[in-house]
């Protein structure tokens, strides 16, 4: 059973990018001090009318000390194709998070990020608020609200058209934990403070299935809208992508 399961998972999947990072997904869970980490790495080869390949790697390192917590995230995606060049996505991400107590945090965040399919040829992100747990039972059950505003510098790839706002970037995150498995449904909210009607949305669902020491299948569902994308009409408002996986912690 475990085999034809992580058979179909790790060969079935499907992608299509997204303009919202969800952070909050790859948190590490865990309250040890220390270093902790996570990797995941995939790779595919299709091929029916032309072939494709298919790279992408994320990695997460955690270091928690007391109050303290440094988070560094990494995200690459490749993908090649006989009849395009290399298409790649993806960032790289630092946060700081100091606890105030048990049911308040303030967070304070750096991302860079590139987006080669939908147009965006460099976004930096700087941003700080507090982060609400709203409800904790053990390591088995948490609600969490963060509530925070950031900066925005967009440079769009083919216009070079530069954007720079303010938006508020909240999140609210579910996350239930049994012996062998999580599960974690993740909303963001993304308005510009001067523009109400320029957001962005993104919901997600993971589902994580432990198998050995540390080792983990995983499989991810997102749908992103963004009320204005770059300029081009080829780009679309609402992109999704469901990906499955072969993780492990450390």
């Amino acid at each position: 059973m475990w085999k034809t399961l992580l058979f179909f998972l790790l060969f079935t999947p499907v992608f299509l990018t997204a303009q919202i990072v969800n952070i909050e997904s790859l948190r590490i869970k865990s309250d040890s001090s220390g270093f902790s980490g996570q990797e995941i790495f995939g790779f595919r080869i299709t091929r029916n009318t032309t072939r494709l390949y298919e790279l992408n790697n994320n990695l997460a390192l955690q270091y928690r000390r007391s109050r303290h917590t440094l988070l560094f995230l990494s995200n690459i995606n490749l993908t090649y194709t006989e009849a395009t060049d290399f298409e790649r996505n993806g960032f790289f991400h630092g946060r700081y998070n100091y606890t105030r107590n048990s049911w308040l945090t303030y967070e304070y965040f750096n991302q860079y990020q590139i987006d080669i399919p939908l147009r965006i040829e460099e976004r930096i992100l700087t941003g700080l608020g507090p982060r609400f747990t709203l409800y904790k039972k053990e390591k088995k059950k948490q609600i969490v609200l963060g509530t925070l505003a950031m900066y925005e510098y967009d440079k769009e790839l083919d216009t070079s058209v530069v954007h720079r706002d303010f938006r508020m970037s909240s999140y609210l995150s579910v996350a239930f934990t049994g012996k062998r498995y999580g599960f974690t449904t993740l909303l963001y909210y993304q308005p510009r403070l001067d523009r109400w009607v320029d957001y962005r949305m993104s919901g997600q669902l993971q589902l994580r299935i432990d198998v050995w020491k540390g080792f983990a299948i995983t499989t991810t569902a997102s749908l992103n809208y963004d009320a204005y994308p770059v300029v081009d009409p080829a780009i679309p408002k609402l992109t999704y992508k469901v990906s499955n996986g072969l993780s492990y912690s450390f």
